[in-house]
């Protein structure tokens, strides 16, 4: 199916993400997301997405 094409009805994301300072200065924030119905329409199917953080301020 072409991008943009399909009948569009909802799609919803569950996001958890929790900071973790590991220093004054430095954080780690691991995240994960759940995807339900990516694009709306249900022909993709649903995803588990994780990813990671790091922050240093200067």
């Amino acid at each position: 199916m072409a991008l943009g094409q399909g009948d569009p009805n909802f799609e919803w994301i569950f996001e958890l993400g929790y900071r973790i300072q590991l220093t004054k200065f430095a954080y780690l924030q691991p995240d994960i997301q759940y995807v339900h119905q990516p694009g709306g329409t249900g022909d993709i199917p649903d995803a588990t997405v994780i990813g990671m953080q790091f922050g240093v301020s200067l």
